[in-house]
């Protein structure tokens, strides 16, 4: 397994949630699971040449949406060609950007990168399938199945 940096946006963290300090960037840490009230996801970051994977929290609607898009645009923005969601702890993702993720798996798909859902819900997969397409976008069950070449 490899060693997975953590990268957090400073404005993510509770002090109160975690028993860590942290700095801009920490090799080794205990994460603690996503805050309902947090603003933004949170950012496990492997090699930009594998995969980068943004934790979801459990409801992004019309309220907090914009900071998930954002931060898929601004993942996309610096290089990272493999991005996943690790959605299990969501149980709800907003038209909108679901729409932003179908529009980043074919762009990902059209740069030779790849876009994938870890532990989708049955029911977000199905909305995905309703609402958008799941034609680029890949769908595993753990982040280990995320392998450094698979593509869509």
């Amino acid at each position: 397994m490899s060693l997975l940096n953590y990268h957090f946006l400073m404005s993510e963290l509770n002090p109160l949630e975690s028993e860590t300090v942290v700095s801009e960037t920490v090799t080794e840490v205990v994460v603690p699971a996503p805050v309902a009230a947090s603003p933004l996801p949170l950012t496990t970051q492997m090699n930009p040449q594998e995969w980068t994977i943004v934790l979801v929290k459990s409801r992004v609607d019309s309220f907090n949406q914009e900071a998930l898009i954002q931060e898929i645009k601004d993942l996309r923005a610096a290089g990272h060609k493999r991005i996943a969601l690790d959605l299990k702890a969501n149980r709800f993702l907003s038209f909108p950007v679901i729409l932003a993720c179908v529009d980043a798996a074919r762009e990902l798909a059209e740069a030779d990168g790849g876009f994938a859902l870890v532990a989708c819900p049955q029911k977000t997969k199905r909305h995905f399938e309703i609402y958008g397409s799941l034609k680029h976008i890949k769908i595993v069950r753990f982040a280990e199945e995320l392998t450094p070449k698979w593509t869509t």
